[in-house]
């Protein structure tokens, strides 16, 4: 479900959040291109690249009605990183610099430093809901089994930017090695408010 809303007019602080596994250079020049258009329309901003510190400063700033905006600098790992670290209502966008960068692309976010700085300057929201496993948020999809096996094996190995061919290995020793245990899941079915009343 959306809800759409407007960021106050007197929140002018931007934080931008880099990933360093990102590693490309590209990348960084991205996030510098926007620090520098967001300050040219007058916002404040700043980039950290420690989560830690970039969620206690995103969450402090929200509190006190000044965040214009949380920028994650990076793909998906890094947008699930952050909406778990951060309060909800923290508005975030992100300039997309990962290897699939699915949440950008569902929400069709911009993919500029130029496209982010507008949405940003815009002050448009839109509020998601997300879901929840094992405490953890997630923003698009969750995975068990089998697949999740083989993620996990691949963010074990990373070292930097994921590619296709990353999967290659831990697929195969997933084949070899997976045992497929038995699994329940649970879930609720809540009514559906649009049927009619008997």
């Amino acid at each position: 479900m959306r809800h759409h809303g407007q960021v106050p007019i007197e929140a002018t602080e931007v934080l931008i959040s880099l990933n360093p596994k990102t590693g490309a250079e590209h990348t960084t020049q991205c996030a510098q291109r926007l620090a520098q258009l967001l300050e040219d329309c007058g916002l404040r901003v700043e980039t950290l690249t420690d989560l830690d510190e970039v969620a206690q400063r995103a969450n402090s700033r929200h509190r006190q009605g000044k965040l214009r905006a949380l920028v994650g600098v990076g793909g998906d790992g890094t947008a699930a990183e952050l909406a778990n670290r951060t309060a909800e209502g923290v508005p975030m966008t992100m300039l997309s610099a990962g290897n699939k960068n699915l949440v950008a692309r569902y929400l069709a976010m911009a993919t500029t430093a130029e496209g982010i700085c507008e949405t940003i300057v815009a002050g448009r929201t839109v509020r998601l809901d997300a879901g929840k496993a094992n405490g953890r948020l997630f923003l698009l999809m969750v995975s068990c089994g089998f697949d999740a096996e083989v993620v996990r094996r691949v963010h074990a190995r990373r070292s930097g930017r994921v590619r296709d061919y990353t999967y290659l290995w831990p697929i195969f020793a997933s084949m070899c090695r997976y045992r497929y245990p038995e699994m329940q899941i649970d879930f609720d079915d809540p009514p559906d408010d649009s049927a009619p009343a008997a």
